[in-house]
């Protein structure tokens, strides 16, 4: 008996020293073994930069993601959407004021199957007929910023790209567009208008002040802000081509009102696109492909606002290249990358950027890095993450 009542008291004991401690314990008194593990959270002012996630909170499990300038919006499997980071123009939704660094339940919508994220607006589709809710900043109407929500009265949506203030959605077979593209440049549209794109429009993107589609041959077909020093091929106002393309594959466009695209081609490689060499005879400048080392016949392509892109192969890696000031490619540096930079991940299902910021759905998590100076990574008290880091979910 006697040495029953010492055993459990060296096991109390034990357990006492690790709640001062935060370190491991082992106690092993005769006949059992027990063996704790506690983790403090860190708390005092050491712990600037450190990322210390909230507790699980049981949500539904994530099915789709989308990323604005500045905050992160998922689907889950129950039909809500969660929004969290910036909120100066309300794209968190009906939430009251103010950031917000934990993933947030949109209130005041129905079950939804799709959500989109864009410069400082969101965009969710309802389950059933593909009808759109949009707020925060949309660009839609004769004010800039609209209440929660505002419904788009189309239906069958199936596609859709949100730009900074611009928004283009795909409804059976036609485009339909809205928002200021940047006079004198682009259109500027307070309610969604038809675009009329020859043969079509497939891969659907939007940089800052502009949208893209690829037409059945392989073209890019954009409207809205041209790209500095090419020369567009103009197709049917307000469409033009970017010249000397064909056979793309996927589409990706950089950020910033002079950012140039990526593209997948027909063999499968990740190329850049820059300026070529100037065309004295008929004073045009032609497209140059710069291929990205490291990456070939990716299943996604997406690019970020601040000049990052990242693509998902089939194989459930991914990879990242371009800008890296906040650690938005996820490879522990801050360093710019011209090749692609594979991140420690596996069973990536989803990957998506945002201005300075990506996250990826992948081993049955959620994954955020980057920039957080608006909570848009979901991690509290730090503002920058270089590397994948799991955001409790």
């Amino acid at each position: 008996m006697h040495h029953t009542m010492t055993s459990r008291t060296a096991a109390l004991l034990a357990l006492l020293l690790l709640g001062c401690g935060g370190g491991t314990v082992q106690a092993n008194p005769a006949p059992m073994e027990i063996r704790a593990v506690v983790r403090v959270p860190c708390q005092g002012p050491d712990c600037d930069g450190e990322a210390t996630p909230a507790p699980e909170t049981g949500r539904s499990p994530i099915t789709m993601l989308a990323l604005g300038w500045s905050h992160s919006c998922a689907l889950v499997e129950d039909g809500g959407i969660y929004c969290w980071g910036a909120n100066n123009r309300g794209q968190l939704g009906d939430i009251g004021d103010g950031e917000r660094g934990v993933p947030t339940r949109v209130p005041g919508l129905g079950t939804m199957d799709a959500v989109w994220a864009g410069g400082e607006m969101t965009c969710a589709r309802e389950t059933g007929e593909g009808t759109i809710q949009c707020w925060g900043e949309t660009g839609l109407g004769p004010n800039r910023e609209q209440s929660f929500a505002t419904p788009l009265p189309y239906s069958g949506v199936h596609a859709m790209a949100l730009g900074y203030g611009t928004g283009c959605f795909v409804n059976e077979a036609h485009v339909f567009c809205w928002g200021e593209y940047g006079r004198p440049h682009g259109p500027s549209w307070n309610t969604p208008t038809r675009v009329e794109v020859p043969r079509g429009v497939s891969g659907l993107v939007a940089g800052m002040q502009r949208h893209c589609g690829l037409d059945t041959r392989g073209r890019i077909n954009c409207w809205g802000r041209t790209l500095a020093y090419w020369h567009p091929e103009r197709v049917a106002d307000p469409v033009w081509r970017i010249p000397d393309l064909a056979g793309v594959r996927m589409i990706a466009l950089a950020g910033g009102p002079h950012g140039r695209p990526w593209i997948v081609d027909r063999h499968g490689h990740v190329q850049r696109t820059d300026t070529g060499d100037e065309d004295r005879r008929h004073g045009t400048t032609h497209v140059a492909l710069h291929e990205i080392a490291g990456i070939e016949d990716p299943a996604t392509l997406v690019a970020g606002g601040g000049g990052h892109a990242c693509s998902r192969l089939s194989n459930g890696t991914a990879a990242c290249w371009g800008s890296n000031e906040s650690g938005q490619l996820g490879d522990g540096t801050t360093a710019t990358r011209s090749e692609a930079r594979y991140l420690e991940l596996g069973g990536v299902q989803e990957i998506e950027v945002g201005q300075h910021h990506t996250c990826a759905r992948a081993e049955g998590g959620l994954y955020c890095w980057g920039r957080n100076d608006s909570g848009q990574v979901a991690a509290e008290r730090t503002t920058r993450i270089h590397e994948p880091t799991v955001m409790p979910w």
